[in-house]
């Protein structure tokens, strides 16, 4: 009996030694609060600004460049970045890039990384195997750019085109945070651990595979290696010419200097008063999935984000690309409205999304959140802010919301990479930081949430909706007939499928 209780306690200890190694609490990477000193914070809405922002901090850079990404797009914009990338690794300064490897987005695979990576201090390493069913719901949707532990750049911008208003067709309205200060120390102790964690693969050389395991008899194994090596040969020419096209990238940089330095050079940093981090734990797969376990384990941006909801007295104005809450958080909402709380949602109508089925939950449960009191604000998606300036062609595009953020009681905020919706509460490794104790901080995110808030639609009971001037509109913001009947008719399954989404 002895041993047996002896034994119970040593498997609990090594199931919650993670928690240990890494920390917890205020002590932890995963959750800091600075108190003592004030962090710097700048907020970052246009997609320009954004974007050369980005540029910037990585020729800064001294010592090391980080960037962590859930997409990273070879386009014009994921171009422009390599292209500063390069020119820091080649002045010796290391980089360090994480990508998830998601089947559905995942591009800049391993062909990109033995190239950049030839005779140069830049490395490309992937979060998960793409078509793993053990893992491949347990993405890695962090956003991180941060430099020599000093400055660093977080929030709902992935890299692409579409992120950065650069996109023809249909591009984001997103929101990102610089900062600078100690948490920066943080952002980056929490990258090595995802770094260094057994489910992130280092990029193999694909010129190298062993394909004998795959063939018994001599002639098909040569074959196959003849045909294999004439695959490999063109995408390392690809990724070569790619690397080696570089005027429109070039071109794009310098519009940013002529049309957008002026603006950004202007924009004052604030000090944030108290401000935390906080990030989910790298690692789960579905043989975690259960129990009090795992939510101690690897979850955490979450529950931190309900607390902050919980003690909300008159207030909650929300921006999130997608609405589709679990039991927990729907407790949250619902109370929040039954005590009599203000509480505001800016997301994308059917109209401003490509998410199809994120659309059809939104409109199935818009009623009843609507007699809840909920006031719900869907984008319009032909919106395109006057002030932004443009460096490429993208008036005549479509425009959805990307933006995560919250504003509680005018005087907390969060910014970072969670979604109001099952895949960042259960699945999705996410990030972000609240400030709380600066008014300034605060009424400079309200300012830039009421103006998206003014090219939005209300939504009204019985899918209905008016615009600012209380003029009836389209409850789908102008969607095809087209689509709104294919949202309609997955209605049912994207119910049933709810947790999942």
């Amino acid at each position: 009996m002895i041993r047996s209780n002896l034994l119970k306690i040593f498997i609990t200890f090594l199931s919650f030694l993670p928690l240990l190694i890494y920390g917890q609490g205020q002590g932890s990477s995963f959750l800091r609060s600075y108190t003592d000193t004030p962090q710097e914070i700048l907020l970052l809405e246009g997609g320009s600004e954004a974007l050369l922002k980005r540029i910037d901090l990585i020729r800064k850079a001294k010592r090391e460049i980080i960037l962590e990404y859930f997409i990273f797009r070879p386009d014009t914009a994921g171009k422009i970045i390599m292209i500063e990338l390069l020119k820091k690794a080649k002045e010796g300064v290391k980089v360090r890039l994480l990508i998830d490897k998601s089947f559905t987005v995942f591009q800049l695979d391993e062909y990109y990384a033995q190239v950049l990576g030839h005779r140069l201090p830049f490395e490309i390493r992937y979060y998960n195997r793409a078509l793993n069913p053990i893992t491949m719901q347990f993405r890695n949707h962090r956003k991180v750019l941060a430099i020599d532990g000093v400055e660093a750049i977080i929030g709902g911008r992935n890299i692409g085109n579409e992120y950065f208003a650069m996109d023809a067709d249909y591009n984001f309205l997103d929101r990102d945070v610089w900062l600078k200060g100690e948490v920066v120390l943080d952002i980056t102790k929490s990258f090595n651990i995802y770094w260094n964690n057994s489910i992130v693969q280092k990029a193999k050389n694909p010129n190298k595979r062993d394909y004998n395991s795959l063939f018994h008899q001599r002639n098909s194994l040569q074959r196959y290696k003849k045909m294999r090596a004439k695959v490999n040969k063109r995408r390392m020419v690809k990724v070569h010419n790619w690397i080696k096209d570089q005027t429109k990238a070039k071109s794009i940089i310098q519009r940013l200097e002529q049309s957008v330095r002026r603006s950004l050079d202007s924009k004052q940093s604030s000090s944030c008063q108290k401000l935390t981090f906080v990030s989910d734990f790298p690692g789960a797969r579905f043989s975690d999935f259960s129990g009090v376990k795992y939510w101690r384990k690897y979850r955490r941006v979450g529950d931190e984000i309900k607390k902050h909801m919980r003690r909300a007295q008159k207030s909650i104005f929300i921006s999130s690309p997608y609405f589709i809450l679990n039991k927990p958080k729907k407790s949250v909402i619902k109370n929040l409205l039954e005590k009599g709380v203000d509480v505001q949602l800016i997301t994308n109508s059917l109209a401003s999304t490509d998410a199809v089925y994120v659309a059809s939950h939104l409109y199935a449960e818009m009623d009843e959140w609507l007699a809840h009191g909920l006031k719900l604000f869907l984008y319009d998606s032909s919106w395109l802010p006057d002030e932004w300036p443009l460096v490429y062609a993208a008036k005549k595009a479509r425009w959805g919301t990307h933006s995560k953020s919250f504003i509680i009681d005018d005087e907390t905020i969060f910014i970072g990479t969670y979604n109001l919706d099952n895949r960042s509460d259960f699945f999705n490794t996410e990030l972000g930081i609240f400030c709380e104790k600066s008014p300034e901080v605060a009424m400079s995110l309200k300012k830039a949430m009421k103006r998206r808030k003014e090219m939005t639609f209300m939504a009204l009971p019985g899918e209905e909706a008016i615009d600012h001037n209380n003029q009836k509109v389209d409850i789908f913001g102008g969607a095809s007939a087209g689509k709104i009947k294919l949202m309609k008719a997955i209605t049912r399954p994207v119910l049933w499928l709810e947790g999942l989404l």
